[in-house]
Order: structure tokens, then sequence, then C-alpha cells
């Protein structure tokens, strides 16, 4: 007590840590506490209180998830191996995709008669406000990219916008589904000779057909190999040759030749049961 009846500082508890009754001036502030977590002091005057910290965990998104040792890295091959195509399952899928092109190109032809029709020139008089509306969405709908694309097709009018599409190179749906099933038959060639398949030129084929270079195939295909191994594996894909031609004729800048590319596109997948080609040219 002083003179004055106060308590010193270090008597009350309420002066600095360190200076304290029975504290150690070494003592550091922040000494941890008894069960390895860091004190808080609490600010309530003439009282220490000391609080441990919670312990930090990782986020549960981050418990079990796999070290890096066990993420490929970038551009590192697969360690699965890839299954082989099932040859049945590839002439199915052909023939599906020929016949869906066929039957893109069939909905071409008849929205173009009906676009084409007298009776639709002379509703025209008679409501024109109707018979535009229904002119606009026949035109719409053969020249739509992201629908049919440009599908104008069959006789007179139809022929003739046929022709200007493919002078003006303008894209059909009918056309894209006819080249995927023109390629898979063509895949489906080697698949069936698989000893055929690992020859470098047949390689170099499939490749070039993955790359939409049908030029570069027909190119390899007619030029033939120097190798006895390369030539009989290319004379086992000779059968393909209608296919690459057909794909050539359909992307070409010929509207002549498209009639003998359809009977290819429209006749079932190669070596299928029932095999038969069909007439259907246009």
């Amino acid at each position: 007590m002083t003179p004055d009846g106060g308590e010193r500082a270090g008597e009350r508890g309420d002066g600095p840590p360190d200076r304290r009754a029975g504290a150690d001036p070494h003592e550091p502030h922040g000494r941890a506490d008894e069960d390895g977590g860091p004190r808080v002091r609490s600010h309530t005057p003439g009282r220490q209180e000391h609080t441990a910290l919670p312990e930090q965990r990782r986020p549960p998104s981050a418990q079990g998830a796999p070290g890096p040792s066990a993420v490929p890295a970038p551009g590192a091959p697969d360690p699965s191996p890839r299954p082989a195509p099932d040859p049945a399952a590839l002439v199915v899928l052909a023939r599906t995709l020929g016949e869906v092109a066929g039957a893109l190109r069939a909905t071409g032809r008849v929205l173009t008669a009906v676009a084409a029709d007298p009776a639709l020139l002379t509703s025209l008089g008679r409501s024109p406000r109707s018979g535009a509306l229904a002119v606009g969405a026949l035109v719409r709908a053969l020249t739509d990219p992201a629908g049919l694309g440009f599908a104008p097709d069959g006789e007179g009018p139809g022929r003739a916008a046929r022709l200007a599409g493919v002078v003006a190179r303008r894209g059909s749906l009918a056309v894209d589904v006819a080249v995927v099933s023109l390629k898979l038959r063509i895949r489906l060639r080697a698949v069936r000779r698989p000893a055929c398949a690992e020859a470098t030129v047949v390689r170099r084929l499939l490749t070039a057909v993955e790359a939409d270079r049908q030029d570069v195939a027909l190119r390899i295909l007619g030029r033939g190999a120097p190798a006895r191994a390369d030539r009989r594996a290319l004379g086992a894909l000779a059968p393909a040759l209608p296919e690459l031609l057909a794909w050539d004729a359909l992307v070409d800048d010929n509207p002549f030749n498209d009639a003998a590319a359809w009977r290819t596109v429209l006749g079932s997948a190669p070596d299928a049961p029932g095999h038969r080609r069909t007439d259907d040219g246009g």
C-alpha cells in the first residue's frame, strides 16, 4: 500500500505483463500455452486470460486428395489402353449415318418442292401476309447454317439453286453427315485387316482421312508404295477407293459428279449382311 491508500501497480496486477508480481521479466509476451497453442491476452482490466487458438486443418476437399505423383503430367501418354473398334458396330453406325444423310437430303428436296410450288405463289395474292410468312419460313429452313445448311435440291429451280450453292461453297448438313459415313467405311476396311493397318503407308492414309484430307488419301492410295509389304497392305484397302472418290466428289467444286457420290453414300456399309447399292442419285 502507498501512503495515500493506493496499491502499487505490480500488486494490483493491471500493469504491464512483465512488471506483475512474480512475473518473469525474461518471459516473452507470446509464450505458448501448455497445449502448444499461442496465447491471446484478454482485454478485461485486472485479469489476464489465455485462450488457445484452434488448430488449422486442411479443407475436406484436400483430405484424401491424390498427391502430385498420382496426376499424369501434361502430354504424357494415357496409360489405359484404347479398346479396338468393333467392326460390327462400325458397320451399323456407317449404315445408319448413310441413311440419316439420305433423309436430310430428301428433306431438302421436299422443302424445295414446296417453296417452288405455284400454289404458294397463288397464296401470296390471296393472303400476302400469310404467304410472305410461309415463304420466309421455307427460305430460312433451306438456308439456315445452324439447321440443314444450304439444302435446296431436286429438279428445276431446286437443281439450279443446288448448283449455285456448290459453286458458292455453301455447306450442307446432309453432305457433312454423308462424309462421316464414308470416313467410317474407310476406317472399317482397315479394322477388318489388323495386320495391314500396322503398315506405315496405311497409317499415313488413315491419318489423312482423320484430318479431312481426302486428296492426300487419294494420292497415297493411287501412288502405291515401294515396299512389297506396304503394297500388299494398300491392296487390302483398295475396296475403299469408291468411298474416297465419293467423298471427294461431295466436297469439290464440281456439282455434276454428286449423283454418283450419293449412290455410294446411300448403299449399305461395306461387307455388311444384305449389302446392296441403290440407284437413287438424283
